[in-house]
């Protein structure tokens, strides 16, 4: 019998997802590895018109061995308990949405971005499953901020116009270069997969 290993990708750099999958996979004990993408982005309108992830996602997992797993916004706790509780692992990805601030007990900025409630609350009860279940997690940009909320933070929702001397957060085309250096905590996971504390 062969353990699956899922987890969920996001619009990250492609050759950067596929080396940490490949790390990933190699380590002692892990099994094939499968990706579960919670990170469907809206392209206008309404998130129920249309929704989905960047190809490479499904493909960087299935080149590093694993089987691409993907969950639709349907947010309700009993369907995604039951997909979750399947999981060796979950992967938030980004949006092109902000999160609700009514989740932090915020008043919306005037310069909120639009707002995917399917989004939010799915991304919300899957954390609330990752953190009783202790599975292993890895959240990226929006997935990072509704890592933050689900444990009790807030966000700042428009940094230009809250915040002095900002970098450059949105990189634009091509979306495959970084848009700024970051320090990655010495002792963390994220430094080991890293191979440093500086990217």
């Amino acid at each position: 019998t062969v353990a699956m290993r899922r987890i969920t990708l996001s619009s990250v750099e492609p050759a950067l997802v596929l080396r940490k999958l490949e790390r990933f996979a190699a380590a002692p004990g892990r099994g094939n590895l499968s990706l579960m993408a919670s990170g469907l982005l809206s392209r206008g309108g309404s998130c129920c018109a249309r929704v989905g992830l960047a190809g490479w996602l499904g493909a960087a997992c299935a080149a590093a061995g694993g089987d691409p797993v993907y969950i639709p916004l349907i947010p309700e706790e009993v369907y995604l308990y039951s997909l979750a509780a399947r999981l060796d692992g979950l992967m938030l990805s980004g949006s092109n949405s902000d999160i609700d601030p009514i989740h932090y007990d915020e008043e919306p900025h005037l310069r909120l971005g639009h707002v995917i409630e399917e989004r939010d609350k799915t991304d919300l009860i899957l954390l609330e499953f990752a953190e009783a279940n202790n599975l292993p997690l890895l959240a990226i940009c929006f997935g990072a901020q509704s890592l933050a909320v689900a444990r009790g933070g807030t966000l700042i929702q428009d940094l230009p116009s809250e915040r002095a001397n900002i970098l450059k957060h949105d990189q634009g085309v091509p979306y495959s270069r970084p848009s700024h250096q970051i320090k990655i905590a010495a002792d963390s996971i994220l430094a080991k997969l890293a191979g440093g504390e500086t990217s």
